[in-house]
């Protein structure tokens, strides 16, 4: 699926999806943009402010919502989007 939308998961990616995943897997829902940039925000862009444009940069146009569809969220959606 990343393939088909131009992406080479990085590590940086792998952790964005794991944590969807995790957090999905808790509380029935995708978390908002806000809480992922809080939780991985300085694992993701350790010299840079991880931002949630920087953040969804990591996953082209589609953003947080192809994350989630990359990740298997039902209904490939993000709150916040």
């Amino acid at each position: 699926l990343a393939r088909e939308h131009g992406l080479e998961l990085t590590h940086c990616h792998w952790m964005v999806i794991d944590y969807l995943r995790d957090y999905q897997a808790e509380y029935g829902t995708a978390p908002d943009p806000r809480v992922i940039i809080k939780k991985l925000g300085e694992q993701v862009s350790p010299t840079t402010p991880c931002t949630r444009k920087r953040l969804e940069g990591l996953f082209g146009e589609g953003g947080c919502k192809l994350a989630c569809k990359i990740a298997g969220l039902p209904n490939c959606y993000c709150r916040g989007v």
